[in-house]
């Protein structure tokens, strides 16, 4: 992700990067206490570089973080698949956590890891939202290629 700046002009047309809609995900969630979480993922390594970036072994292909809100009545969990080309199946359980309302889901995405937004496509990188009902305490979802997810449970 390139992080030269959330806004550009160019043309006379002003865009938000990719970069921009990454720290909007995270800055306007509404959790502020740290909830443990477990991960299982794919690994994936990365070997051969340029003299000045290390190499990488066994570094996870989904990240993950999860945060209350102050009064403990909003849970926010934003997945990262770091992966460029394919989307993976995440499961998530949620322990001690009663699921109220619908889960609302926000995604940063674009059709693949090289796209930018431009002044003639500025909209090639965004974040699109959705909502799903949940049943019990597993949540079965497709997390795109290289995408944020941000889940918002009541």
């Amino acid at each position: 992700m390139w992080f030269g700046g959330g806004i550009r002009k160019e043309r006379e047309i002003v865009f938000p990067t990719a970069a921009y809609y990454a720290q909007k995900l995270y800055a306007t969630q509404p959790g502020r206490w740290p909830v443990r979480v477990k991960i299982s993922t794919p690994m994936f390594n990365v070997l051969e570089v340029p003299p000045e970036v290390p190499a990488v072994k066994n570094a996870p292909y989904v990240d993950a973080v999860a945060l209350l809100n102050d009064d403990r009545s909003v849970l926010s969990l934003i997945v990262t698949n770091f992966h460029p080309t394919e989307p993976i199946e995440a499961t998530i359980t949620l322990h001690n956590f009663t699921i109220k309302e619908p889960i609302k889901i926000k995604t940063l995405t674009g059709p693949n890891y090289l796209v930018r937004n431009t002044w003639s496509n500025p909209e090639a990188v965004k974040i699109t939202e959705s909502e799903i009902e949940a049943s019990g305490e597993k949540l079965k979802y497709i997390l795109p290629a290289h995408s944020i997810t941000l889940f918002l449970f009541s």
